[in-house]
This record gives C-alpha cells, structure tokens and sequence, in this order.
C-alpha cells in the first residue's frame, strides 16, 4: 500500500493533536506485511497527543460498497498507548495490547464491510504517557516487554462486492482467466461447446483421465465478495463419476457443501447459501480420493455407462443486496397525501468487532412452478431444475425461476388530530321518576368455570385450564419453551423453565 515511500497515492489526511506533534510516515521496515514499507504513527511523547491517518473515501469507487481489508501490526498497551481504526468517527476496532503470542514482526489481518457510500476511515494512535509510581490505578504498572518498537499499519485494500453475476456462454476462455481459476499442470477444467448443455451451447468439462499421476485432482475456483446480506451461489452438474474411482466436489472456503459420488442421469442444479464476506469457492474432480493403489483401484467395478468426467454449467450468484428507492408522486389534483416507499439495506457498525454485519432482511429463493406459489428455503443445496441429458435435446423443459422479494419499508406521513369536547353536566335526577343504573352481572364462582380440554388434549389434575397432549412432560426437568407447556395455566412445564422452581432429582436434571 505504501511502497512509493509517501502518502502521495491517494488523497491522505495526517491530522495530529496537539498540532505540531510526529504525523504519520510511510517507512521503510524489515517488518513489513507487503513489500518493503509500511506506515508508521507518529513517535508522541506528550501526554494525551494523538496522531492520525486518515483517508475520504469520496471520489472513489465505492459506490457498490466493498471488503475492506489492512493489517496491523499494534505495539502499544494499556495504559500507556492504544490504536483504534474507525469509520465516520464510530469506533470499529481497538487495539490496547500486545495480542498473545505476538511478537516482533507479528501482523493482525482485519476484513470489515463496508456499506455503499461515502465514508471517512481513521487509523489513530493515542498517546497517554507512563503513568507514574505514585498514580493511584497503576502504581506498580509494569511494561509488556513486547510493547518496545513501532506499531504499522499496511495492505489497505478494497474490494468491490461481486454483486449479481453469470457467466455468458460465448465459447471462449475470457471467463475462465477474467474470473474463475484453474491449474492446467493438474489436469485443467475447458470451456467446450456441448450439444447437451444446461444453458447455452457450452459447459466447463474436465476428464478424470487428464489427471496427472494415480491421484489428484482438477480444480475451477472463483473468489466471491459477499454483500452485508450475503448471497445464492447456483450451478448445475452433470457427473459421470464414482467414488472411489473419482468424485466431485463443490466447496466454499474448503468446506463440502456438494458431494456427487454416482453417476449423473440429468443435470442437477445447486443452490447454496454465501454469508457475508469473502469466500473462495471450488468444484473439483478429484481422481482416487482415498489414495489406494491403482491395482486396488481397478478392482472397483464401474456402472454401466461411466465414462471419468464431469461437466458444471450455468453458473450464477445472486447478491442479497438489493437497493431500490421509490417515491410515489402525489396526485395534486386529488389532494392525496405524499407516500414514500424505501428499501434501504443499513450497516450498524459496532466496536470491537471485525465484521460488520447488516440489519436486513435475509431474502430467500421464491421457486414458482404450475402448482400454487410458495417459498421454499434452501441451506446449501437444492435440487430444484431437471434437464434431460440424452443424445438429442430433450423438448420438455422444467424452467426454476429464482427471484428475490424484499418488502419495502414505507414511511406515511400522518396528520394528527386534536379533539376536544365540553362534556355537559349530567342532567339532575329527581326523586320521581329516576332510573337507577344497571346492575353488573356477578362473576362467576370457581365451580362456575369451565376447565374442561378439547378432545385431542388432556387435563392436568392440580392445573385447571392445563391443555395438553402429554403430561408425562411437566415436571421432568427439561424446560419445553412452547405453548401450551411454559404457560401459566401449566405453571411454566411445571416448574422446568424456571431454574429456581426445576426439580433436580427429575429423570433430566433440570440440564436441558
């Protein structure tokens, strides 16, 4: 970030206080966490002075908001010096102590959202000074020994989020090196044109037997920038695979979210789930998964039609970020009110916290077919389109349409109005004729009142009004937190939600 050796590469800001005092410089260090400088917070020694690094974001590109990304490298302790990165003067992360385990040359990597907009981001380094032996708080204070030498800051970055992408079907490699990465010592992944693709005229294919060597692998990778709302990363597969001869597997940050092990006999498509951030993404055709010698390895028999290869198409993400403004025009020459609907996606950015996360509404996939719409939530697969893959295109096609739907939060304007009534005397009661007030019906009795239960519940002796379908459940020590259990009626599941009414001695020993 600093290698020029000066802050001439952006519009930087190097405010101190008191004005006078050691700014920031970008040095040259052995430490340094890219290259040869980083930069450095000035050397205070005057009680309560403070020198900061700071930069507008504001003639940048950072209207679709961003990963926001630097390294620290923190040399201060409390009481005597702190470091804090804010964003518009909110406090994002402190640093007031060597982190354990830290040492000379140490860095501690930081990733923070960072919302559409514009935004001021400060690194600031305070200094209070040693306190002496006769303060009253730290009198015996002793140094961290590790605290010795200069705190820097360095690899300040910002990526822009992915946003909504899919990738054309043009029949040429600008996809795989504009965005997705493969190794082609391994055994690479192509873009072929494909009579049976799932969209389009071509697919990403890769050949077990292009492998290098008894095991391995080929691996199609792609980097994606989550939104504070995340996202729904699609594809299809078709798999002509099995396990152990090869697999394919799909991860995101190294973790299986899909897994085929058998032959495919259509395209399957894949829905899953991106949280917030930066994520690494991968399909691989793995070639002899557990390792086994190849003499092993042939006596697995192979179904019939299996011929070492997989194909991945249709490959889409869709980000959760949605941000739409809309203002409805009042008709002047009806007089109606003004009503504005907006739709704003906002970040609440909180001390000591790496990531901030956004307030939303988590948006899922709506999935419309010929029978009557409804929602269906997807955790990390679903297998929603079916495409026949034979030696002539199929003519029936099942189409799954993803959409997102975000209710819009609507501010109304509302006219209050002031009522006020003179109430009238009430008109004198004379002795003839006067009407006395009505009488209120007497409550009922407690043998008056109904406690009896629907058919399908049971009563509870002790429990008037306790309705439910088992009561073997009260009173054994594990809290069931719904109704009609934790009520009143049933003395909240008998004393079980309660930790101070739970018996103990019950068969779950108040422990769930």
């Amino acid at each position: 970030s600093f290698e020029n050796g000066d802050f001439s590469r952006y519009d930087w800001s190097l405010p101190t206080s008191p004005r006078g005092v050691d700014r920031w410089e970008a040095d040259r260090t052995s430490v340094a966490f890219d290259g040869d400088h980083a930069a450095r917070p000035g050397i205070l020694t005057t009680p309560n002075s403070v020198s900061n690094l700071t930069i507008a974001l504001e003639g940048l590109d950072v209207s679709r908001g961003g990963l926001l990304t630097f390294a620290v490298h923190a040399s201060v302790e409390m009481p005597v010096d702190v470091m804090y990165f804010t964003i518009n003067h909110e406090i994002i992360r402190t640093f007031d102590k060597v982190a354990t385990g830290h040492s000379t040359g140490d860095w501690t990597e930081v990733s923070v959202l960072l919302q559409p907009g514009e935004h001021t981001l400060t690194w600031s380094y305070q200094y209070y000074g040693r306190p002496g032996p006769g303060h009253p708080q730290y009198g015996s204070y002793q140094m961290d020994p590790r605290r010795m030498g200069n705190s820097w800051v360095d690899a300040i970055g910002l990526e822009a989020f992915t946003g909504d992408v899919s990738f054309s079907d043009r029949g040429d490699d600008d996809a795989l090196e504009d965005l997705l990465r493969y190794d082609p010592a391994m055994g690479g992944w192509e873009l072929e044109r494909d009579a049976e693709a799932f969209l389009g005229s071509h697919s990403y294919l890769a050949y077990t037997e292009d492998i290098v060597g008894e095991s391995g692998y080929a691996e199609l990778s792609w980097t994606i920038v989550a939104g504070p709302s995340g996202g729904i990363l699609s594809f299809a597969a078709f798999a002509s695979v099995y396990a152990p001869h090869d697999v394919l597997e799909f991860t995101v940050n190294g973790l299986p979210q899909v897994v085929l092990t058998t032959p495919s006999y259509a395209w399957d498509q894949h829905f899953v789930e991106i949280d917030p951030g930066r994520h690494v993404v991968r399909w691989r055709l793995v070639k002899n998964i557990p390792g086994l010698s190849m003499g092993i390895i042939d006596e697995f028999d192979v179904p019939q039609g299996y011929e070492g290869y997989v194909k991945v198409d249709g490959i889409m993400y869709l980000d959760n970020q949605v941000h739409v403004h809309q203002e409805v025009v009042p008709n002047l020459a009806n007089q109606q009110p003004a009503t504005k609907a907006t739709t704003t996606t906002t970040t609440t950015e909180a001390p000591e916290k790496t990531t901030m996360k956004a307030t939303t509404t988590t948006e899922e996939p709506v999935t419309t077919t010929e029978e009557p719409p409804r929602t269906t939530t997807t955790t990390t697969k679903a297998t929603t389109t079916t495409k026949a893959t034979t030696t002539t295109k199929a003519t029936t096609t099942t189409t799954t349409t993803t959409t997102t739907t975000e209710e819009p939060t609507t501010t109304t304007m509302a006219t209050t109005t002031t009522t006020t009534t003179t109430e009238e005397p009430p008109p004198a009661a004379s002795a003839v004729g006067a009407q006395a007030e009505p009488q209120q019906p007497p409550l009922p009795t407690y043998d008056q009142l109904d406690f009896s239960c629907p058919p399908e519940l049971q009563t509870v002796p002790g429990l008037p009004g306790c309705c439910i379908e088992e009561p073997n459940y009260l009173g054994d020590g594990a809290c069931d937190p719904w109704g009609p259990y934790n009520t009143e009626e049933c003395a909240f599941d008998l004393g079980d939600c309660c930790r101070e009414t739970c018996n103990h001695d019950s068969p779950y020993g108040c422990d769930t």
